[in-house]
């Protein structure tokens, strides 16, 4: 599916021309972070705003982060977290701490990087150039000294055609 497309379709679908106000099964992900193994929360139905038939298909999966992914029920999945952020795997075999790569065939994979820990100077990279309002804080971040300025590209990646 080209860019454009897929660009129409996710509008379409963000329009609420089809979607419905539902509800899906929320799963409990484990993680692991830096002290160690989590057991996955306990959780109740997700409200999402989707089509009811693909709703079916669905279910919420999350390790309680902050952050979660719709994915094919039935699935399993698992998530570390560090300073710069977390990641959440989602897959349709069992997935722990030990096998998280390579992931064959089908997989989900959420990254989130946190702006206020070490995930910073990711953080700050995007932000260079991508949102120009936000030069003042990608500075101060080039300003610490701890990555060089030749990483941090100032103007946009993404042009609207």
């Amino acid at each position: 599916m080209d860019a454009r497309r897929l660009l129409i379709c996710v509008a379409l679908c963000a329009s609420g021309l089809f979607a419905q106000t539902v509800r899906v099964p929320f799963v409990g992900c484990p993680s692991e972070d830096q002290i160690g193994p989590r057991e996955a929360p306990k959780g109740t139905d997700h409200v999402v705003r989707i089509k009811e038939s693909t709703a079916r298909r669905l279910a919420f999966y999350t390790s309680g982060g902050g952050f979660g992914v719709l994915a094919p029920r039935g699935w399993h999945c698992f998530a570390r977290y560090g300073s710069s952020g977390g990641r959440l795997f989602v897959g349709p075999s069992g997935i722990n701490s030990n096998d998280l790569f390579p992931v064959a065939g089908s997989a989900v994979e959420l990254e989130a990087t946190d702006g206020g820990g070490s995930g910073m100077y990711e953080v700050a990279q995007v932000l260079a150039r991508v949102f120009p309002s936000q030069r003042p804080y990608v500075q101060g971040v080039i300003n610490s000294d701890v990555e060089p300025a030749s990483n941090f590209t100032f103007g946009h990646i993404l042009k609207m055609s």
